[in-house]
Formats: C-alpha cells, structure tokens, sequence
C-alpha cells in the first residue's frame, strides 16, 4: 500500500479551493493495488452556520437515487 502525505489547508474569508480532480494518470503503476487514492478524510475544525458558507461538495458523486 502507498500512503499521500497529510495535507493541511486554512481558509480565510472569501478564499476557496474551487472544483478539482483527484486521480492520478492512468499508468500500469496506477491500476493495480496502491494506486489510484481509494478514500478522502477530511475534518473540520470549526463550526459554522448555514450562513457563514464552509460548505464541500462532490459534484460527480451520484446518490442511491441517481
């Protein structure tokens, strides 16, 4: 198994990672096992309303309902 170094990030008002891709190139390194990143972990540390924005989303993925 390949593990990624733990990134951290700190926003500040009004700054955002906008939409992105996390995949590698395909390449026969990438498709066996270790390759292509199987899961995201993410935390946040602060509390925010509805309000105050700090919203993430995945625009690709597709819920039980299409």
């Amino acid at each position: 198994h390949k593990w990624e170094e733990p990134q951290t990030v700190r926003y500040r008002k009004s700054e955002k990672f906008t939409w992105h891709l996390d995949a590698l190139s395909p390449s026969p390194e990438t498709q066996g096992p270790g390759g292509q990143r199987v899961a995201t972990f993410l935390v946040y540390l602060n509390d925010l309303t509805k309000d105050d924005g700090g919203a993430t989303m995945f625009r690709d993925l597709v819920g039980p309902d299409g």
